[in-house]
């Protein structure tokens, strides 16, 4: 057995008289080793593959890792579906306020340039808040756990992060495209009569 294991047992309860630590040179040569020891002393109490154990835990954290991954994704489409669903109707229903800016002199291009500070504003607002909130929390961390900026750099999912937030601008773009194509095809006249919309 090995001397951690030999260690967590209470000698009162059982008499340990030996224990043995056995090193290769090599990780293919454990398992071959393991083979021979358990046939020299097959009444052992206990043999920890170290090799094994950390196969075996790097396939549990991928595990895990490929659940977490999983669940973000999932979560994440449903955030993002309900961003695009929400701008959408929001823009679509101020058609009555945008006939109105049309009504008084507002031109099409006016227009277009009104959706796109909005479409900026809506889509880098969460993405702002959220950096503000985060960096503090993430320094404190890494301070705590005693993890430089670099390392935590290295092992950053740039990728990822990138990713979700060009969808976040993508889903927003294309939800205040189809609301503004929409507004800008409709018909003046009966957009100021709909007393429905605001």
């Amino acid at each position: 057995m090995s001397e951690d294991y030999a260690q967590k047992i209470d000698s009162s309860i059982i008499n340990i008289e030996n224990y043995f630590n056995v090193r290769v040179n090599n990780e293919e040569e454990i398992f071959d080793i393991q083979e021979k020891v358990e046939e020299i002393v097959p009444n052992y109490e206990m043999i920890q593959n170290r090799v094994q154990e950390e196969i075996s835990d790097t396939k549990m954290r991928q595990g895990m890792k490929n659940v977490i991954e999983i669940l973000a994704g999932l979560l994440a489409c449903i955030g993002l579906a309900n961003v695009f669903s929400n701008t959408l109707s929001q823009v679509i229903q101020r058609k009555r306020e945008f006939a109105r800016y049309i009504s008084i002199g507002l031109s099409k291009n006016g227009l277009k340039k009104i959706l796109v500070y909005e479409d900026l504003i809506i889509s880098l607002k969460p993405i702002i808040i959220s950096i503000i909130i985060n960096v503090p929390i993430v320094l404190l961390s890494l301070k705590q756990a005693n993890i430089s900026l670099n390392e935590f750099f290295a092992n950053m999912p740039m990728m990822e992060i990138g990713i979700f937030t060009g969808f976040i601008l993508v889903v927003v773009s294309i939800a205040y495209y189809m609301g503004g194509r929409k507004i800008l095809k409709g018909n003046i006249v009966e957009m100021l009569k709909d007393d429905t919309l605001y």
